[in-house]
């Protein structure tokens, strides 16, 4: 079976090996092929029956959408993009570890007083922590009162490679604006006009 850790020459070794203790056992190396074939069909399988569960107890397994992602909330809810169809959504990816995330939280909170009241804006801060332990403890540290989702592969999906990220969803479900990085300067009055044009479209 193939092995990243292996290559061809330990692959080699391995079946010479093999081939050494069952004639050592059986006087000879006949039959040795048919186990190992029976061998590699029971692993394949069991391989085959841990990827189906998996993926059925995984609400994002082969999702290619993003309207169709589920994210898990941090109080143990699970909010499907779905229900939120025909509104706004900005998606602010961020991490515990994050100093710039940090420093731009208190803007986010600025521009989300512009829409306060608008139901059709929809502000989710999305953690990517991979220790989602760390998350609790740091909101209550930096008081932030905010519902927290986290990215469950969003970010793989969004081909996110760096944090603070910024993304806005437009009514239809198209990504119609990606903010990269933390810009302090104009980040309140950009974000605010770009989401002020997606109500518009």
């Amino acid at each position: 079976m193939s092995d990243d850790r292996n290559n061809d020459a330990a692959r080699a070794r391995d079946r010479l090996r093999m081939g050494e203790l069952y004639k050592k056992v059986n006087g000879s190396e006949k039959g040795l092929g048919d186990l190992i074939l029976e061998s590699y069909d029971r692993t394949t399988a069991v391989a085959a029956e841990q990827k189906l569960q998996a993926r059925g107890s995984d609400p994002n397994g082969g999702v290619a959408s993003l309207m169709d992602f589920t994210l898990p909330g941090l109080d143990g809810s699970q909010l499907k993009l779905t229900t939120l169809k025909g509104k706004t959504i900005i998606f602010d990816f961020w991490a515990t570890w994050c100093g710039p995330c940090r420093a731009q939280h208190p803007l986010y909170e600025q521009v989300k007083r512009h829409f306060e009241g608008n139901p059709n804006v929809i502000f989710l801060s999305v953690n990517t922590d991979e220790d989602r332990e760390l998350v609790r403890p740091f909101l209550d540290e930096n008081h932030w009162k905010i519902p927290v989702y986290f990215e469950d592969g969003l970010t793989r999906l969004l081909q996110i490679t760096s944090i603070p990220t910024t993304i806005i969803m437009d009514k239809r479900g198209e990504i119609a604006s990606r903010m990269n990085g933390y810009n302090p300067e104009r980040f309140v009055d950009v974000l605010a006009e770009r989401i002020q044009q997606t109500l518009k479209d």
